[in-house]
C-alpha cells in the first residue's frame, strides 16, 4: 500500500495547494511547515509537520490540497494510497479511531493558532510556539529535558506568529537576556520552565 519514499531538500516545496490528492503523505524524517499563500506573496503558516505527522488529516476526504507544504530541513516522507486508506477507515474501527485522534489533534492546533493570533501578545505567541513544539517533540522522544531541536528561522517564526522578523528577534533576545532560554545552532534550551510556561500560558 505504500507507494513511495521520497527525499526533499530544505526550503523546497513538497506539495502545492490545488494539487490532486491521490496519496496521503506522512513525514518520516525532518521538519516541514504547512501554509496558505495569498496572491501578493504573503503566507500564513498553519502548522509545523514533525516526524510521524500526516501532512493534513483531511487528506482522505478531499480531492485537492487546500494548503502547501515546504521543507524546513532536509526531509524524507512516504505516500500512502488515499483510496486504500478510505477503505481501511470504513472497514476497521481501530483505524477509524486512530484517524479521528489525528483529526482532533489537528483541530486543536488550529484552535491554538486562532487564540495566538487573536488574543496573545507577541511575547506570549513566541513562548507558546516554543512550548507547544517541545510538548509535541517530547511525545515523540525528540526532546531531552529542557533541550529541543529548533531549526526555525526568525522569518518563519514571524509567519507562524503573525509578527515581523524584527519583533521576533527582539523578543528572542529579551528571553535570552532574562535567563529564560538559551539558543544554539538550530536548538533551544528552556532554562526557567516555570516562568516561560507562565508567559506562554501552556496548560498540561
Amino acid at each position: 500500500d505504500w507507494q513511495f519514499h521520497r527525499h526533499v531538500r530544505a526550503r523546497q516545496n513538497i506539495c502545492t495547494a490545488g494539487d490532486q490528492l491521490n496519496l496521503v503523505f506522512i513525514m518520516c524524517e525532518g521538519w516541514a511547515f504547512r501554509f496558505v499563500q495569498l496572491s501578493d506573496g504573503r503566507r500564513q503558516v498553519l502548522s509545523i509537520v514533525l516526524p510521524g505527522d500526516v501532512f493534513t488529516a483531511t487528506a482522505p476526504f478531499k480531492a485537492k490540497r487546500r494548503s502547501s507544504v515546504q521543507a524546513i530541513t532536509d526531509v524524507r516522507f512516504c505516500g500512502y494510497s488515499r483510496g486504500r486508506l478510505k477503505e481501511n477507515l470504513i472497514a476497521d474501527p481501530d483505524v477509524f479511531s486512530a484517524w479521528t485522534d489525528i483529526l482532533v489533534d489537528e483541530t486543536s492546533e488550529a484552535n491554538h493558532l486562532l487564540v495566538d493570533l487573536g488574543c496573545r501578545s507577541a511575547e506570549e505567541r513566541i513562548a507558546h510556539l516554543i512550548l507547544s513544539l517541545r510538548r509535541r517533540m517530547k511525545q515523540r522522544g525528540m526532546a531531552v529535558d529542557a533541550f529541543i531541536p529548533f531549526p526555525l528561522r526568525q522569518r518563519l517564526i514571524a509567519e507562524i506568529t503573525g509578527l515581523t522578523p524584527e519583533h521576533v528577534n527582539r523578543f528572542m533576545r529579551s528571553f535570552r537576556e532574562a535567563g529564560l532560554i538559551e539558543t544554539g545552532k538550530k536548538s533551544v534550551t528552556i532554562l526557567n520552565r516555570a516562568e516561560f510556561r507562565r508567559i506562554g500560558e501552556l496548560r498540561a
